[in-house]
């Protein structure tokens, strides 16, 4: 089942390619989840330029309505079905029509007209478009962008118009206003932005300032600072929850942010380059961040207010361009409206993830409360009613206890602290004692003096600015101040009664003080370390127990406490007096809801679920307060306290009855990613997305089993779609390139093996950008990586084949020599990889095993003890075969020795027919093993085990033959005994050519120069042949006729004799006609000229054979190994170490791996370095030659024209001499 072609309805309004559940699910995932990456959704629109030109959703129907451009009609898009369209009456085809839309106070969508002549109102109700208002004009790009005002009427800026354009709905009238813009200025603004003040701000295109309209006044003006005479600047602005208005850069470098109520611009964010028409237009996102759609660009830009930073989204690779303005839509979705683009783009920016981590740590009560970062990796939990403490590592996701037992139950410590001696050290509770954790060496020790006595003592404490730490008191009446360096301690301030569970948790203050957060007390507890006192501050809280636990300093010095069983966080600023109030809204009565809290990067306070189902966010700066993840089951109690690691900007809470570990995405854009992952793995996604900028990520959340084989076929289908395969690149790509996100993908992927071969067998488009990922790569370096799906994608299909080979030279390229041993362990368990590959063609088989991977687990198969063992008695039986074959068909010339030895050859006539008998049951035996891997055809068809077979079957009928012949054999009987001994031979040197690689470079390049030489061998054969034929016709008319030429067989001996130098000159008697003019044309053309021909052929044909060699005698070991996997010889057992070590001794006596083919490279590199300074010198002397040739014949040529003008100028003066004798 194929993915739908694009994310259009059905005739039913559910999405196409809806038949398989599973399917469904991830193709949901992925675009829910994509928020990573911008794509494309709806159906293709075509690629013509300037379609559409921005957008405005209905609020009716929700459906987004796009003002045609260029386009003939009115687009509508539909986000509930994703399908887009045409609607309406036909508007021709006139280019740049309208430009920008507005959304009427009468719910009409109406264009601003660019080179139209009348404004377009569009009715959604209808789907009827009319002309409205005044004829203004064939004048081309009149007005570009416009906004409505309060006042109901909209306000067009004007682009090469000089007034603005207001456009009465209510009236369907139009008219200009304002100030008259003259100059040469064309192109002046383009977009528009209603303010905070009510006013509309134009943003400047080419223009020099802003343009601020008042539609109070219907006036027009200038305003702000001086923003440089350089055309196309900015494209549309959007007004930030600060008031500042943003315009999305299209020509200029950063981002202009313009202030209406200081009337200032400024340029934020980083240099975005100097490219053409980068974006066009923005929408404000429901996460605060503006978003500008890519026109020549190819990513989104994002604008951060807050930190006024910006950063670019999604695939540098990508070819998402070509919209024009968009829409941030109901639905929390960003859709951008296609210029050029073929469909709508579609953007996620919501939500934050939270899922459970690492390994089951059982279900029991209060295990730990609350815990310190020890290092980068590393956090440690403070044992409560656990009997050690707990180290999680948050890159593995493993925990283990560490230190010494201090018993199971009691509640013993409550909170940590880290010092400045990077120790942590646990609050004690019910402990007498402080409890001391060294991160260092994971040991722990009881540290000070004993506490006085009593349960509940104290909870959570604070370092202070002295470097003490200051614990809360629960049921103490007293603070205590603990000095970490010296190990004392002391209690501070006055009493502060008996009630219990007083304060939860505290927060250092920005002046330096501690606020202890109010759990059954009514107030807030003030620690002020310098003074060493304790005062409580601010309003009576009330009488409710329970009521907050744990709080953060935000950004602007408040504190703010997260609620446990009280409705509301509470804030608390110290420098208004300490003043208190409820702020966000109301979180319900329900008790016991969060228990600690943490700030993260982005700015935001996260509450730990205790009873809670989700996880609280609350941001300081617009007081809003979301519940946020999926929904945590498991009862009360679940986690108490979190810590924030600083590498990854990742939230871990605490386990107190969980059994595991919480992880919070706070800034967790690659939770699109993890979410299709875990769907294309067969896990169960448990988390949402969010679009804040990846800071990283830690290794994958892996629990349950995954289905592998859904897995495979879901990632199939998805790869089947150009669109989504390239979502998900464009996903695992950007999962990559942030901190320790290649692990994360890699992790996920080992649940999942066969997905790898999904993407081997999708296209090689495909294939090839997705080996090209980080994340893949480091996958494919773990033994998980292989699985049986990689024998099962060696098959002879020409695209599969070059996938394959692909694969293999990456994990060549990637495994280094220790990865490369444990790669080898997992692809010699597949039994039929080495015997798919001999299915494959020649040269197919040549580049595979040519790769180090390969060359290196045929190596290590030939390494194991019973494959090792098995070569060497085969090559000891046919040993054994050719001494006994020799025996017995040894010829003895001497009559009394050969009666003698009568009884020695019957007795190796009968060991050779037992040799025989048992090799040919192995070959028996190896045609059986390889049928059952369905490759007894290839093995029995193939040029060696031809021959050995026949070798077999005649040396059956030789010994047979001779022993019923009396070892008396006819002359037939002698022939078959020759071919017989070389087929031995030739298979004893197959043997020992497999065993060492020095014999196999020989063998090779005999058999390669064997190759070579056959055309040589066609024509010289032709060539003789005609001499042979020549010799004898001659013979008929001669006076003295040769019987060296007579017969035909004696001619041809006599023309071969000729090639070694043997012949007789009167065989060639000079009476006979031509006799020896063909004698001189065949000395010439064959024993001179063919002869040396054959010399350079061999020659080039051994040097091609030293190249090759490698190749074949890898080829040949393939063939042996896959053999031996077929026997299962080379499965890789549970042997004693001397078996491996004698195997492995056994192979290195007999060869050198590599060094052979190493040593040949340098040679060839060394004389072919050597000619290149011979050819070098070669040149210099030439080139001296010919430059002492020139300066010697200009010298020449400068001599005589020196002595010509000599000459003439004494010729002038003997004439000058004669004129003046004259006179």
């Amino acid at each position: 089942r194929m993915l739908p072609e694009a994310w259009g309805p059905s005739d039913n309004g559910t999405p196409r390619g809806g038949i398989d559940d599973s399917l469904n699910k991830v193709t949901d995932t992925i675009l829910s989840t994509a928020s990573l990456v911008p794509f494309e959704v709806g159906e293709d629109l075509g690629h013509e330029p300037d379609k559409w030109s921005g957008g405005v959703q209905c609020p009716e129907d929700h459906c987004i309505y796009g003002i045609p451009r260029s386009a003939s009609h009115v687009l509508c898009f539909n986000p509930a079905t994703r399908s887009a369209g045409p609607i309406g009456n036909n508007l021709g085809g006139m280019a740049c029509k309208w430009s920008g839309a507005v959304l009427g106070c009468d719910g009409c969508v109406y264009g601003i007209p660019s080179c139209a002549t009348r404004v377009l109102r569009f009715d959604p109700k209808t789907s009827a478009c009319s002309m409205i208002g005044s004829d203004l004009g064939k004048k081309k790009k009149k007005w570009c962008g416009g906004a409505a005002a309060s006042n109901g009427k909209i306000y067009c800026v004007p682009f090469n118009e000089k007034q603005v354009l207001c456009i009465d709905p209510t009236t369907g009238s139009t008219n200009l206003i304002g100030e008259t813009f003259l100059g040469n200025v064309s192109s002046k603004w383009s977009g528009a932005v209603k303010a905070e003040d009510g006013c509309i701000y134009g943003i400047p295109y080419s223009a020099a300032k802003m343009l601020r309209i008042d539609p109070e006044t219907d006036t027009s003006k200038t305003v702000g600072n001086v923003l440089g005479r350089a055309s196309e600047k900015w494209s549309g602005g959007v007004l930030a929850p600060d008031g500042s208005i943003y315009g999305i850069p299209q020509h200029a470098l950063q981002v202009l942010r313009f202030d209406p109520k200081t009337v200032v611009a400024t340029r934020i964010g980083e240099d975005l380059g100097d490219g053409l028409s980068k974006w066009n237009g923005g929408v404000l996102g429901a996460d605060g961040c503006i978003y500008a759609f890519p026109k020549l660009a190819h990513r989104m830009l994002r604008i951060d207010p807050r930190s006024r930073n910006t950063s670019l989204i999604g695939d540098p690779s990508s070819t998402n361009m070509g919209f024009d303005g968009g829409v941030a839509a109901v639905d929390g979705f960003i859709y951008a409206i296609p210029q050029s683009a073929a469909r709508v783009l579609r953007y996620d920016p919501r939500s934050i993830p939270v899922s459970c981590f690492g390994n089951d740590l059982e279900l029991t009560s209060q295990k730990w409360i609350g815990g310190e970062m020890g290092d980068e990796q590393c956090f440690y939990c403070i044992p409560n009613q656990a009997d050690q403490v707990m180290r999680f590592n948050t890159n593995t996701g493993e925990a283990e206890l560490i230190g010494e037992s201090y018993g199971e139950g009691g509640q013993k410590w409550h909170g940590g602290v880290q010092a400045n001696d990077g120790c942590i050290y646990a609050i004690p509770r019910d402990h007498p004692r402080w409890l001391c954790i060294n991160p260092a060496d994971n040991s722990t020790t009881l540290v000070g003096k004993e506490l006085p006595t009593g349960g509940g003592k104290w909870n959570e404490g604070v370092l202070g600015e002295d470097g003490c730490i200051y614990a809360i008191p629960r049921n103490h009446q007293q603070v205590i101040r603990f000095d970490p360096p010296t190990g004392d301690w002391a209690l501070i301030g006055g009493a502060l009664g008996k009630i219990g569970d007083k304060w939860c948790g505290g927060v250092l203050g920005i002046e330096g003080c501690i606020y202890g957060v109010p759990s059954n007390a009514k107030q807030v507890l003030k620690i002020d370390p310098v003074r060493e006192s304790i005062q409580l501050v601010g309003p009576d809280l009330g009488d409710h127990v329970h009521k907050w636990a744990g709080g953060c300093r935000a950004q602007d010095g408040s504190i703010y406490f997260i609620p446990r069983n009280a409705r509301h966080v509470l804030k608390l600023d110290p420098s208004s007096g300490c003043t208190a109030e409820l702020v966000g809204k109301d979180l319900g009565p329900e008790p016991d809801k969060w228990f600690g809290a943490v700030q993260g990067y982005d700015g935001c306070i996260y509450g730990i679920p205790r009873a809670a189902k989700h996880v609280l966010c609350f941001d300081p700066r617009t007081r809003c307060t979301a519940l946020i993840g999926a929904k945590l089951d498991g009862g009360s109690n679940k986690w108490a306290g979190g810590v924030l690691h600083k590498q990854s900007g990742h939230i871990f809470g605490i386990p107190s009855s969980s059994p595991q570990v919480l992880r919070i995405f706070t800034d967790v854009s690659e939770c699109a990613v993890l979410g299709c992952l875990r769907m294309l793995v067969g896990l169960e996604t448990t988390f949402t997305t969010s679009t804040s900028v990846p800071r990283g990520t830690s290794v994958s959340d892996i629990s349950g089993r995954p289905n592998t084989s859904e897995g495979g076929n879901l990632l199939k289908n998805i790869l089947a779609h150009p669109g989504h395969w390239k979502i998900i690149a464009a996903q695992w790509k950007i999962l990559s390139g942030i901190p320790n996100g290649s692990e994360t993908l890699a992790a996920h992927l080992k649940l999942a093996p066969n997905c790898m071969g999904a993407i081997l067998d999708a296209d090689s488009e495909v294939w090839s950008e997705y080996l090209a990922i980080s994340g893949v790569q480091e996958f494919l370096r773990q033994p998980e990586s292989v699985n049986i799906w990689l024998q099962e994608r060696i098959v002879n299909n020409r695209q599969t084949i070059e996938a394959i080979i692909a694969y293999f030279e990456l994990i060549s390229k990637l495994a280094r020599d220790d990865e490369e041993r444990r790669l080898l362990l997992p692809l010699a368990k597949q039994p039929k990889l080495l015997a798919n590959m001999l299915k494959l063609p020649t040269h197919a088989i040549d580049r595979l095993v040519s790769t180090d991977i390969v060359s290196s687990l045929i190596e290590f198969k030939s390494t194991q003890p019973l494959a090792a063992l098995a070569q060497a008695l085969d090559c000891a039986f046919h040993c054994a075969l050719v001494c006994t074959f020799l025996g017995a068909t040894w010829p003895y010339w001497d009559p009394e020795l050969e009666g003698r030895r009568e009884s020695f050859r019957h007795d190796c006539q009968i060991s050779c027919l037992v040799i025989d008998i048992l090799l040919f049951m192995y070959e028996l035996y190896q045609a059986f093993a390889m049928w059952r891997l369905d490759l007894v055809w290839i093995h029995i068809l193939s040029r060696q085990t031809f021959m050995d077979i026949l070798m077999l079957i005649l040396v059956v009928v030789v010994c047979a033959e001779n022993l019923r012949n009396d070892f008396k054999p006819s002359e037939a009987e002698e022939v078959l005994e020759v071919i017989t001994t070389f087929l031995v031979f030739n298979k004893l040197l197959g043997l020992l050519a497999t065993l060492n690689t020095q014999i196999a470079t020989f063998q090779t390049s005999l058999y390669l120069i064997i190759l070579d030489v056959r055309p040589f061998g066609v024509v010289l054969l032709l060539v003789c042949a005609a001499f042979v034929h020549s010799f004898r016709v001659i013979q008929q008319a001669a006076e003295e006729p040769v019987k060296a030429f007579g017969p035909f067989g004696d001619s041809v001996w006599e023309v071969f004799s000729m090639l070694t130098g043997a012949f007789d000159t009167a065989n060639y008697p000079s009476s006979t006609v031509l006799s020896r003019a063909l004698f001189y044309v065949y000395m010439i053309v064959v024993f001179v000229i063919m002869m040396n021909v054959l010399i350079a052929v061999v020659s080039d044909s051994w040097a091609a054979a030293q190249a090759r060699a490698k190749t074949l005698f890898l080829r040949g070991q393939l063939q042996y190994s896959a053999l031996f996997d077929a026997m299962g010889l080379t499965k890789v057992r549970k042997l004693p170490k001397c078996a491996h070590r004698l195997a492995k001794a056994y192979r290195a006596s007999l060869s050198l791996p590599h060094i052979w083919a190493e040593e040949a490279e340098d040679a060839v590199a060394e004389k072919l370095q050597q000619r290149i300074l011979e050819l070098e010198q070669q040149l210099k002397l030439t080139e001296s030659a010919s430059w002492t040739k020139l300066e010697a014949k200009m010298e020449g040529m400068m001599a005589k024209m020196e002595m010509q003008l000599i000459s003439r100028m004494q010729h002038g003066e003997e004439a000058a001499s004669l004129v003046e004798a004259d006179l």
